[in-house]
């Protein structure tokens, strides 16, 4: 079953793309753990406090490890010091996975084929 985190944080506008450089080398590190299949923390293009995370893991127990990993606690570091106005952030269970276009490359809402 994979596991998502997805949501946004809110930091001082001045200080956001420092910040993103900061964790850089962190994010890196975390794309690499064991059941890390994604790990991505971008800038909002409108509004310049705001910080997007969508991550993806295996299951729990690669979440587990990856919360326990050095690269975690040095990123949470970062924004301790510098501080979080605002998050909102989730983790979703997922147990179906599909294409969003069919063959003829139309968007579908349905799950017509799942993995």
């Amino acid at each position: 079953m994979r596991i998502i985190i997805a949501g946004f944080l809110h930091v001082a506008p001045e200080k956001r793309d420092q910040i993103l450089t900061d964790i850089a080398p962190y994010n890196e590190a975390s794309r690499k753990e064991p059941g890390c299949q994604r790990y991505d923390w971008s800038p909002d293009y409108q509004d310049t406090s705001k910080i997007h995370v969508f991550e993806a893991f295996d299951d729990e127990e690669s979440l587990a490890a990856h919360f326990a990993s050095d690269a975690y606690w040095k990123t949470r570091g970062v924004f301790d010091e510098i501080g979080v106005s605002e998050s909102e952030i989730y983790k979703y269970q997922t147990n179906l996975r599909g294409p969003v276009y069919d063959d003829e490359g139309m968007p579908r809402a349905d799950f017509f084929t799942t993995s």
